[in-house]
């Protein structure tokens, strides 16, 4: 009865998933990450055995090795649908759980009597740890990584060492180390697990502890010759003593540095201590204090808290919640073969867990939405009807929070954050840029500025637009190779902004554009943001006023409105100047569940978010053509 339960229980958890990753798919809830992957793939279906991955600016080889998407890509080969990248990665997510729950069957059927009335029960807590853990459906959220592919072939390689079925060991951690780099310490870890079960596991685990090393060392080589990956002193070296934070030390030096002074490391991990706890109790709380459930769960804790890009709560632990769950039910199993003075406990303890359990997945799987799902219905009508008229051959350059599903071509590049220095190949270049939709890292006053000299300096013709999605078509000209801007933008146009009682005019020449009032009450122009440091500022608003509006200045950081003054309409196009202070605020808090079921989200930046709003009683034409942001310097100049 319990093993039909469980399968159907499995069966509704892939059906959810598929369902989840299909709404992603289709609301272009698809970022860099999936991006990079979906192009490479498609590359290898199309000849490109060593694809060139612009999204990475280097190759998909260079990603840390990741042989596995290589194997994919001949899955996918009759079917290369970008959406069936995400179901297969829904199905090795269940699957892997399914290996875990089958596992710990062997070991409860084994270990314990065969009248014991605790078989069923331990099987259903296992499924249960597994099914409810939140993190599992964060994995699937956040595009494609190999973690989720290739914990599943550790997994089983475990399950070999725990039989002593050498031939399957090596042929499940061959397969775990085609995901790269990071897979080698998850055999790293096994191989130091072998080590401790025994005299006849120490060979095997000596062996697999060579092979992980060696493995991780060609490709730390490789990848860092042809720089294709950040060197170890961009992401450890922090932890060391050395000056300017250990820049330029290797990998050797830095883990002999932090052997010398560790301080660094506790420190870190102090730090993000409601991470930790938040893989280690959502796992099953107690299989930290089994073998098994403590070496792989560990390196993967450690490497990615340390990192700091990663002391996040995802895909990057997903390896940790399989093992923390079998070593949960190994706990369990030899307490029922105590003594009555403990095994006694075992109701109480399980009791415990799957409360535990229930928790986390009662306060963490309802955000999921909010986090991952960033892009509205509007923005997906308007980015589909560019995915089916933008010509596969095309060059395309898309904001990261919507360029998943662009990347089946050669060319494609996502500016992150500042990195606006794109290469121009092809004779068309599609932009497909966003300020407000998907989770973008670019600023959006860069991203609006970039709109505007699109329009005016380069004569890109607007295509499309709706759901603050704009999309450009540029014929290059042949002395056009690069677009490069700023990594700040003080100026940007009205008609990237309207807000809630306006619209874009982007009729005639681009330089008559400009955000219009609706005559409905409410914020003509909104969603116009700069990230700044406090300090001293001057707002410029180019615009033609038909009687009074209210211009608001707004820390939308720390959600308070910083100033409001009365703007006197006219009648004429006209550009007023006002000056602020603005100090810093503290931010407010992103959610972080409560009580003990908390996490540490990502820390805000230190420049808080300012926004201009421009507010209309109705019935008063408001036209604004230009918005501008820029810090006064000591002499008064801006």
């Amino acid at each position: 009865m319990v093993k039909k339960v469980v399968i159907i229980v499995l069966l509704v958890q892939l059906g959810i998933m598929f369902a989840w990753s299909t709404l992603l798919y289709n609301r272009f809830a698809l970022t860099w990450d999936f991006s990079q992957y979906q192009q490479g793939i498609w590359e290898i279906h199309h000849g490109y055995w060593n694809p060139p991955d612009t999204s990475l600016r280097g190759g998909l080889w260079g990603n840390s090795g990741q042989i596995i998407f290589w194997l994919l890509a001949i899955v996918t080969w009759f079917t290369p649908q970008g959406i069936l990248l995400l179901y297969l990665q829904d199905i090795f997510v269940v699957a892997t759980e399914a290996v875990v729950i089958l596992w710990a069957y062997e070991i409860i059927t084994d270990k314990l009597d065969k009248k014991s009335m605790w078989k069923p029960g331990l099987v259903a807590l296992c499924a249960f740890i597994l099914v409810a853990n939140p993190w599992n459906y964060w994995t699937i959220s956040w595009d494609i990584h190999s973690e989720p592919f290739c914990t599943i072939f550790c997994v089983l390689a475990a399950r070999a060492l725990y039989y002593n079925r050498w031939k399957s060991l090596a042929g499940w951690s061959l397969l775990t180390i085609t995901g790269g780099m990071v897979e080698c310490e998850y055999i790293l870890a096994l191989g130091i697990l072998a080590l401790t079960l025994g005299k006849k596991t120490r060979r095997p685990g000596l062996y697999l502890m060579i092979g992980g090393l060696f493995w991780f060392g060609m490709l730390d080589f490789v990848l860092h010759a042809a720089t294709s990956i950040p060197p170890p002193d961009q992401v450890y070296g922090y932890l060391t003593n050395a000056p300017y934070n250990g820049q330029g030390l290797t990998l050797q030096q830095i883990v002999l540095k932090v052997a010398e002074h560790p301080g660094r490391v506790f420190v870190q991990l102090w730090i993000e201590r409601s991470n930790v706890f938040a893989v280690l109790s959502a796992g099953g709380l107690i299989g930290i204090f089994n073998r098994w459930g403590f070496f792989l769960p560990i390196a993967t804790i450690l490497t990615n808290t340390l990192s700091r890009a990663f002391a996040i709560t995802a895909f990057q632990n997903f390896p940790a919640f399989a093992f923390l769950t079998i070593g949960t039910i190994m706990i369990l199993v030899s307490m029922l073969n105590k003594r009555r003075k403990v095994s006694r406990f075992v109701p109480l303890i399980s009791a415990i867990i799957a409360i535990n359990c229930l928790l986390w997945s009662i306060i963490w799987i309802a955000p999921v939405k909010d986090q991952w799902l960033r892009t509205s219905n509007s923005a997906a009508t308007i980015l589909t009807q560019a995915l089916h008229e933008i010509p596969s051959g095309d060059e395309v350059v898309a904001s990261q929070g919507v360029a998943g599903r662009f990347s089946k071509r050669v060319n494609v590049f996502i500016p992150l954050v500042g990195d606006w220095n794109v290469p121009l190949y092809g004779k068309t270049v599609w932009w497909i840029l966003t300020s407000q939709q998907g989770i973008e890292l670019a600023s959006p006053a860069l991203t609006n500025g970039v709109l505007g000299t699109l329009a005016n300096n380069m004569h890109a013709q607007l295509m499309l637009h709706g759901g603050n999605i704009w999309v450009f078509k540029l014929e290059r000209q042949p002395s056009q190779t690069m677009f490069t801007t700023g990594l700040t933008n003080e100026v940007i146009p009205g008609w990237t902004v309207p807000g809630p009682a306006g619209y874009s005019v982007v009729t005639g020449p681009p330089s008559t554009w400009h955000a219009q009032s609706t005559g409905k009450s409410g914020y003509a122009v909104a969603y116009a943001y700069w990230q700044e440091d406090p300090g001293r500022y001057q707002i410029s608003l180019t615009l033609k006023l038909g009687g009074n509006a209210n211009i608001e200045v707004w820390n939308s950081t720390a959600n308070n409105l910083i100033a409001r003054r009365v703007l006197p309409g006219n009648g004429k196009l006209e550009t007023l100047t006002y000056n602020f202070d603005i100090a810093y605020e503290i931010p407010r808090a992103a959610y972080s569940g409560w009580g003990p079921f908390q996490i540490l989200p990502n820390e805000p930046t230190q420049q808080n978010e300012f926004e201009i709003r421009i507010w209309t009683a109705g019935h008063v034409s408001v036209s604004v053509y230009q918005l501008s942001f820029a810090p006064i310097t000591p002499n008064g100049s801006s």
